[in-house]
């Protein structure tokens, strides 16, 4: 995308955030959208009911004192936070209104109002949820009105303000046609486009619940059973893969002398590193509970050695004279035929091992 296009993306951008408001909130654009669509098309039909003059006057008064109210409405939606109160009134002034009004002075059922009413009905549906009970008196008047509409004009005809000739109601039902085609293209793309907003918010919450289920809270490295899943996984399409089980020495006494919150950045500090290192060989590193950490790589044991040595190098380089930090860890490399449960036993012996020789040291398994 060139520069030009980006410019005119955030142009259009900024112009729908300040018509509908922050698109944080897809189903309050879309109620916004709906007032501020149902407010254009009343403008271009009174300008057009002016100009052409097909209709007759006493529409043009209702258009004309309903106009600023619906722009106070949009106001108070846009700039006062009470969107259902601009929708609301929309939607009873459209089906009470506007709609009924232009029945009776827009030549009844020869004019553009049974068209209008089932687009407001269908549109308002899709904003509205079920149990609101503003939907449900708007449905009345969407649904009920027209019928009421007819059987008046059955009964008294001469309360329609007829068309003045043929050619009249062509041009007002070719306009109306038009304006309603485009409101409800309009209407159906914000609909579109919060469908979309709406899933992309889904998709990230998802991805982010998975990697809740997957990570450890505080290091953000595989939690104790993702990394065993991918032990497991390794064990059955690899032909040989290596573990190195790390403990930190003395933690306890870090946590007791400096807190909890220094102990935490320790275990912080050693996951970053081991992140960083264990890429070099393709690794995976978990958290198996407390200041136990698991790292697993396919290939022999001299790859993890290798990455061994300059872990050690990288910690000690960035942890204080008065803070030193050390670990000791245990490397068991898995060939065909062992079991999961034998290769991590082998590792955790060969870790106590070099608790058992003093500490800050590997051995292999």
């Amino acid at each position: 995308m060139s520069r030009f296009d980006r410019r005119q993306k955030s142009r259009l951008r900024n112009i729908v955030i300040f018509l509908l408001g922050d698109d944080s909130d897809p189903l309050r654009q879309t109620k916004m959208l709906f007032a501020l669509t149902a407010t254009a098309f009343l403008s271009v039909s009174l300008l057009f009911n002016l100009i052409s003059g097909v209709t007759a006057a006493p529409l043009n008064w209702v258009f004309s004192l309903l106009l600023p109210f619906n722009v106070w409405l949009w106001f108070l939606g846009r700039w006062r936070n009470k969107v259902n109160v601009t929708t609301n009134g929309i939607l009873l002034s459209l089906s009470y209104i506007v709609l009924p009004s232009t029945w009776f002075f827009n030549a009844g059922s020869n004019g553009p109002s049974l068209i209008i009413f089932t687009i407001a009905l269908t549109y308002s549906v899709g904003v509205y949820r079920a149990q609101d009970s503003i939907l449900k008196l708007a449905m009345v008047g969407f649904v009920v009105m027209p019928v009421v509409l007819m059987v008046m004009e059955i009964s008294y005809p001469d309360w329609i303000y007829p068309y003045g000739t043929r050619r009249d109601r062509l041009i007002d039902l070719f306009v109306t046609y038009a304006m309603c085609s485009v409101s409800l293209g309009v209407l159906l793309m914000g609909h579109t486009r919060r469908f979309i907003q709406e899933l992309k918010r889904a998709n990230s919450l998802a991805d982010e619940l998975r990697r809740n289920a997957e990570q450890d809270s505080l290091t953000k490295l595989l939690n104790h059973r993702t990394v065993l899943a991918q032990v497991e996984r390794l064990r059955s399409t690899s032909n040989e893969f290596t573990l190195m089980l790390i403990d930190v020495d003395h933690f306890k006494q870090i946590n007791d002398l400096y807190g909890h919150q220094e102990g935490d950045k320790v275990l912080v500090l050693l996951a970053d590193l081991m992140t960083q290192h264990s890429e070099q060989i393709s690794g995976y590193v978990g958290r198996l509970g407390g200041e136990e950490f698991l790292v697993v790589a396919e290939g022999n044991s001299i790859q993890m050695q290798t990455m061994d040595e300059e872990l050690r190098k990288s910690l000690a380089a960035q942890t204080e004279v008065a803070l030193k930090v050390t670990y000791s860890a245990g490397i068991a490399q898995w060939e065909r035929p062992q079991s999961l449960d034998q290769v991590i036993r082998r590792a955790d012996e060969a870790m106590y091992l070099a608790k058992a020789e003093g500490r800050d040291r590997t051995v292999v398994g």
